[in-house]
């Protein structure tokens, strides 16, 4: 039994780390498809539509270019800056519980919309933000968690973006 305890001491321990590194990969208990926020390929969007309390903005692609709802050619660095947020979009954080209620009634109320359209599949997206100060809270439409969202390399409000 000698001869094989310093093995069995051995599987033990890589059984451990094999068990370790994979809690350590999961990394997070939060539901990845709720906090999938960035479009990875955005060469993909065929569409983005945007609508708020009193706004509405529609972006379509046709042949490479990006037009308004209404025809006109939008402006091709307010499309790449829309483009470049949406791919960097990352989740900061949950929502606190001791802020939960509180911003789930405001995605209620007063939240914006976003749908990006990439050929039959449309991602709806519901945010909102107090102004161009503190956080931006968003979440999946039909998520049942809001969280804080940030973009890499923006330190602001990405509602403002």
């Amino acid at each position: 039994m000698k001869k094989y305890g310093y093995q069995i001491t051995v599987f033990f321990m890589l059984l451990v780390a094999v068990f370790l590194v994979n809690e350590y990969r999961k990394g997070t208990s939060l539901s990845r498809r709720d906090i999938a926020f960035a479009v990875e390929n955005t060469d993909q969007i065929d569409g983005v539509l945007i609508t708020g309390s009193e706004t509405r903005v529609e972006l379509i692609r046709d042949n490479g270019q990006w037009f308004l709802g209404s025809g006109y050619e939008a402006r091709p660095r307010a499309v790449d800056l829309l483009l470049q947020t949406l791919r960097r979009l990352r989740v900061s954080s949950p929502v606190p519980e001791s802020d939960l209620e509180f911003v789930m009634e405001k995605l209620a109320l007063e939240a914006g919309q976003i749908d990006v359209i990439s050929g039959r599949r449309t991602r709806t997206y519901i945010y909102w933000s107090d102004g161009n100060v503190g956080p931006t809270y968003m979440m999946r439409k039909g998520g049942r968690q809001p969280y804080i969202v940030e973009v890499l390399g923006f330190d602001g409000n990405v509602a403002s973006l």
